[in-house]
């Protein structure tokens, strides 16, 4: 028996949301973002303070955050709470026989999500350290890093296929000889499926707006830790200066506002772009979602706080120093012709 597999027209009619779909998407993600925020801030007091937390337990407890929020119904997938070696595994699923507790002394990664019924299935990936990460977490979390704000800054022309622009989240790990061995983005249903088909990053079905989809390249050591960084974005229609042959373009719009971990980012090796990218995000998570736990939760809006402060690049503090020169200048210049 031969079986063939096609792509099914009402599959993309599904996954192309509607106006009601897309707002409601939009506020079960801040819903999310708000309780994975006091979740991070949690899990880092307590191994902090020593107390003990596993992959099983942290889980748990990040429901209990997640049912706090108005809207979740239940978790989209079984969550992926994975330390240290376990965060190798790429589809890694914590048991009783492979629980181990969360300490300050490797990398923790936490890819969960929820069912929210204004509308939302929402999936995101964070990968942070408790204590004080090595130079190779740092290498490879920023290289996932840049090459997850690559995908999310790209503009495309219509017709292009998510499989078409697979190479921008991985030339920063390829440039260092590594990669990872799953698909960069899937889609996204509205309280449906966490992985909806047709709209993906292994096709080349052209993406079209509002289609969610994910942005979550990674890196993977065996044996030893992994890195992965999903951040769920929305095709929408980019503005560009020209607009050649009429023809239509697009970009992403960021969904999921979760911080990133600073403690494991090396800013020297990011673009200015991208550093401008990450401002940007970090403000928008201070706008979007602060106002949703600062009442609530004044020590993790805090916490968040520090999370998402403003990065200032070397030739943006070459700018300023370069600007005073010229303003010294130019008022030594006025006060000799005075």
């Amino acid at each position: 028996i031969k079986q063939y597999s096609e792509d099914i027209p009402i599959q993309r009619i599904k996954a192309i949301k509607n106006e009601h779909e897309v707002n409601g998407m939009k506020e079960g993600y801040l819903q999310d973002a708000a309780a994975k925020i006091q979740f991070l801030h949690w899990i880092q007091n307590e191994v902090k303070s020593g107390r003990t937390v596993t992959e099983l337990s942290g889980d748990i407890k990040l429901r209990e955050f997640r049912e706090k929020q108005p809207d979740f119904v239940m978790p989209s997938f079984g969550s992926i709470s994975a330390f240290g070696p376990n965060g190798a595994v790429i589809h890694y699923k914590s048991t009783e026989e492979t629980d181990v507790a969360i300490t300050d002394k490797d990398l923790y990664l936490l890819d969960s999500g929820g069912q929210y019924k204004c509308g939302a299935t929402t999936d995101t990936t964070r990968t942070m350290h408790f204590g004080t990460p090595a130079d190779r977490h740092k290498e490879a979390y920023t290289r996932v890093l840049m090459g997850s704000i690559d995908l999310s800054l790209c503009i495309f022309i219509n017709g292009t296929g998510g499989k078409h622009i697979d190479a921008l989240p991985r030339q920063h790990l390829w440039n260092n000889g590594w990669n990872y061995n799953h698909g960069t983005g899937h889609g996204i249903g509205a309280m449906l499926n966490v992985h909806e088909g047709s709209f993906n990053t292994r096709t080349t079905v052209p993406l079209v707006a509002n289609v969610f989809m994910s942005d979550e390249p990674g890196y993977y050591e065996d044996n030893d830790y992994g890195v992965r960084l999903e951040t769920v974005v929305m095709v929408v229609e980019a503005e560009t200066k020209y607009n050649f042959g009429d023809a239509t373009f697009f970009t992403f719009e960021e969904v999921s506002f979760v911080p990133f971990d600073p403690k494991l980012i090396k800013y020297e090796l990011m673009s200015e772009r991208q550093i401008e990218w990450l401002n940007d995000y970090n403000i928008k998570i201070r706008e979007k979602v602060g106002p949703r736990i600062k009442d609530v939760n004044p020590e993790a809006y805090e916490w968040m706080l520090g999370q998402t402060e403003q990065v200032v690049s070397d030739s943006d503090s070459q700018r300023v120093v370069y600007s005073g020169v010229i303003l010294a200048v130019q008022m030594f210049c006025v006060i000799m012709m005075v």
